[in-house]
């Protein structure tokens, strides 16, 4: 994602967010809080909770990230569903 977002992720360069990863894998691998999340948004809130969010700035801002791709994404396939049904039903043509 740094690549394909380098304007997210100015203050961090990729093998800086590859050793934070890392330190963090590390980290939260032995903390019984991490150890049944669900998803990326339960990891997203127990690291606000336990103060990770600070220590792991990239990794976190990664994990919202992906977070918000998955919404948006979903936001605008439902946009363009919706238009294609309205330019099938003879609605105007946007030009």
């Amino acid at each position: 994602m740094t690549k394909l977002y380098p304007t997210n992720f100015l203050d961090e360069v990729e093998s800086s967010l590859r050793n934070q990863l890392a330190n963090y894998i590390e980290d939260v691998r032995d903390e019984s809080s991490f150890e049944k999340l669900k998803g990326f948004g339960d990891r997203c809130k127990q690291l606000v909770a336990t103060g990770k969010h600070m220590t792991y700035g990239a990794v976190f801002r990664l994990v919202k990230f992906a977070l918000i791709l998955s919404v948006a994404t979903a936001s605008v396939e439902r946009v363009l569903s919706t238009m294609k049904i309205y330019l099938q039903d003879g609605g105007p043509m946007i030009k």
